[in-house]
């Protein structure tokens, strides 16, 4: 990836130039027959600068002469600031300041100077910057003492390293500056603060600041014992103004100095191991962290910021989360997520590597597994060609289109519309290689899309079908039914919307025309009714071929067929439809639809989750045979591609019925679903009991009375249900 450089350039033509933006410093607005150029190249503290937050200022013998913010560049291939310099004479010696808006810091002046000739000249190039490094400032040295004025407000805070309250008041001191010149001095006082609602802090800082309207002040905390000035970098600063006190006792100033955490890799690569950090402390929750070497997170970790030195990085590796409310890189390689790692906060504006692991399906030709969707986790459009190794090796990469295009194709070929085709954040597509390979999506990452609207173009095959992709560095949630493609298999399989969408990984989903799908951290509500898995295999067949259906005992769990021709198909019809994901009553019967590819040995394999049935079994038309599936999960059997479609129904009874039915009528005999030992009545509307019997767990009954109305009585202990029935 491209490193981002900060490209300074001062020049005549922009010194006329408007800026909107209110400046740290003032051009003096002199004038001269010479001009003096320079590019340069900005770093602070060694990294590279590309924030609009980031002023330079360029001076002549200690008066500015123009001033402008950093912006991007060619589609922020590179970034600078244009300045220009107009003189008269030579021996002006000219030096660089930097100033960033978004801390209030002034940051040490610039060892990089010039000295002019009496010449028009240019100073480096774009391919030859000029260095112009800034470091941050360091602390003032110690004693400080106050710079006093008849300008005064009073401040009440309370001070805290790494938000622990510092409770020792006579051991530290508090320094407030503008600049190097000190404005404010304070000890913190035990005090006992109550009133207005109750106590609130016991140990605060009471100090009095001078200054002039407008001035930045910064804060250092000196720690008397050990006689130096505190690493911490205080999060806080204040703009002086005329008002006549900042804070009081019910809603002190906070004043937080952090110490950051410095990973130096100097053991090994890992995160959890003391050695590896300065001061021999892991952080913890909250923390400020500094990455200056070779780091791998093989724990979950939630700190406060994350810098990533310029020639370092860290990789979040597969199970484990990094969560970070700020993030600096400044080079994709510097961040990497592995495949099944995650990362959470705020990462606008953040360059990071996001990978996704293939398993190639092989040089073989007739092997037809190894179908993966895939989405990018970048922000907006990329080429394909900008993901690093998906084009390495045979590969096959699609983009899904309903209408099928001018040319019938729902799936559009890259590797023939490649410069018409992008990735785009939050779209799915459909990717095959031939080797094992890592995908590596470099860039800035996604914080501009959370959802997309589907769409459904009526009088088409796969008429409302859209291939959406997770456009996060976590898993997501959709509230809809969804197909994912799995390993080692060739049709995508059917899963519920509790089912977690991993990053860079897309799926397929129905919808109406502009419907929103949202994605979410969180996952839909769960629903208790629960679900039958079913599977079908062709065991004997030359490379993977499964297909999936689920019977769901959750209202509204429905997804409609969507099936890769030329392959075996298990769905449920319904309507005039095929469904994938099928809603049913906790008990009753429902039809299997079957369709074999070619002539061979199948298998139906069964399996719940969330669900309990007391009877279960599956007919097959064909050949008659009744398969209790609570004893046999699975059934083997041989298909022809003549064969009728539907083959097959389950007959089922599951112990979260919707009322207190226990009866259930199936083809001519009644299914009694009951747990254990029990006793089984008929009885007319007369009451009188025309039968009983002794039944022992769910069993099937055939009623050997006239058409009518009757009661049927269900004794089990103490338990007594009794339900109306229809015999016809």
């Amino acid at each position: 990836m491209k490193r981002n450089i900060l490209l300074i350039v001062l020049s005549f033509f922009m010194l006329g130039s408007m800026n909107a933006q209110l400046n740290h410093w003032t051009p003096d607005g002199a004038t001269g027959n010479a001009v003096l150029t320079v590019w340069g190249e900005v770093t602070i503290d060694g990294v590279a600068q590309t924030s609009n937050d980031i002023e330079i200022a360029m001076f002549f013998d200690g008066s500015c002469r123009d001033v402008q913010r950093v912006k991007g560049y060619y589609n922020d291939s590179f970034y600078r600031v244009q300045l220009g310099g107009q003189y008269e004479g030579a021996g002006h010696v000219v030096t660089f300041k930097c100033y960033d808006h978004a801390s209030g810091t002034e940051f040490d002046a610039c060892p990089y100077t010039y000295t002019t000739g009496a010449s028009t000249i240019v100073v480096g190039g774009p391919s030859t910057p000029i260095e112009l490094a800034f470091t941050s400032p360091s602390a003032p040295s110690y004693p400080w003492i106050p710079v006093q004025s008849q300008n005064n407000i009073g401040m009440t805070a309370i001070v805290q390293v790494n938000g622990a309250i510092i409770t020792d008041g006579t051991n530290w001191e508090v320094g407030a500056f503008c600049g190097d010149v000190c404005r404010g001095l304070g000890n913190m006082e035990n005090g006992w603060v109550s009133g207005g609602g109750g106590l609130t802090y016991e140990y605060y800082l009471m100090m009095m600041l001078y200054g002039s309207e407008g001035d930045e002040l910064t804060f250092y905390l000196y720690d008397k014992e050990a006689g130096a000035v505190h690493p911490g970098v205080c999060e806080n600063t204040i703009t002086w103004s005329g008002i006549e006190t900042i804070g009081d006792f019910w809603n002190p100033v906070i004043l937080n100095f952090v110490t950051p955490y410095i990973f130096t890799g100097a053991t090994s690569t890992s995160w959890n191991l003391a050695s590896n950090w300065e001061g021999n402390e892991i952080p913890g929750e909250g923390a400020t962290v500094i990455i200056d070497g070779i780091c791998e997170l093989e724990v979950d970790a939630n700190v406060a910021s994350l810098t990533v030195n310029e020639g370092k990085s860290i990789t979040v590796l597969d199970g484990k989360t990094l969560t970070a409310d700020a993030i600096t890189t400044t080079d994709a390689s510097q961040l990497v997520i592995a495949d099944g790692g995650q990362l959470f906060g705020n990462v606008e504006g953040v360059l990071a590597t996001v990978q996704r692991e293939i398993v190639g399906y092989g040089s073989d030709d007739n092997v037809t597994n190894g179908w993966n969707f895939i989405s990018s986790p970048l922000e907006g459009s990329i080429a394909h060609t900008e993901v690093v190794n998906l084009t390495d090796n045979q590969y096959d990469l699609y983009a899904f289109d309903q209408t099928g295009g001018d040319d019938n194709l729902e799936w559009r070929n890259f590797k023939l519309e490649g410069n018409a085709l992008t990735l785009n954040s939050g779209i799915g597509y459909l990717y095959g290689n031939s080797n094992d390979v890592t995908l590596n999506f470099a860039g800035e990452l996604n914080s501009s899309v959370s959802s997309v609207e589907l769409s459904n173009v009526s009088g088409y095959v796969f008429s409302g079908w859209n291939l959406i992709g997770n456009p996060f560095t976590y898993n997501v949630y959709i509230d809809k039914s969804h197909y994912v493609m799995e390993e080692g298999v060739l049709n995508p399989n059917p899963v519920m919307a509790s089912t977690a969408i991993a990053p860079s990984t897309g799926v397929l989903v129905v919808g109406d025309a502009e419907e929103t799908v949202a994605f979410s951290q969180t996952a839909p509500d769960a629903k208790s009714q629960g679900y039958l898995h079913m599977m079908l295999s062709q065991p004997d067949r030359r490379g993977a071929m499964s297909d999936h259906a689920i019977l769901s005992f959750n209202q509204g769990d429905e997804l409609t067929k969507f099936h890769f021709s030329g392959n075996a198909m298990l769905c449920f019809p319904k309507e005039g439809k095929d469904y994938a994901i099928l809603t049913a009553e906790t008990c009753g019967e429902v039809p299997v639809c079957f369709m074999a590819n070619e002539n061979g040995s199948y298998r139906l394999s069964f399996n719940t989750e969330d669900v309990t049935f007391g009877y279960l079994h599956l007919i097959d038309n064909m050949t008659g045979a009744d398969v209790d599936l609570l004893e046999t999960p699975s059934y083997s059997f041989e298909a022809k591609t003549t064969d009728y479609a539907n083959r097959f129904k389950l007959v089922f009874a599951t112990g979260h019925a919707a009322d207190d039915s226990f009866a259930f009528l199936s083809n001519g005999g009644w299914i009694i679903n009951n747990d254990g030992q029990a006793t089984l009545q008929v009885v007319d509307m007369t009451g009188r009991v025309l039968s009983s019997e002794n039944i022992n767990g769910c069993c099937v009954k055939n009623l050997s009375v006239a058409s009518g109305v009757y009661m049927l009585r269900l004794i089990n202990g103490d338990s007594v249900n009794v339900q109306k029935i229809v015999v016809k």
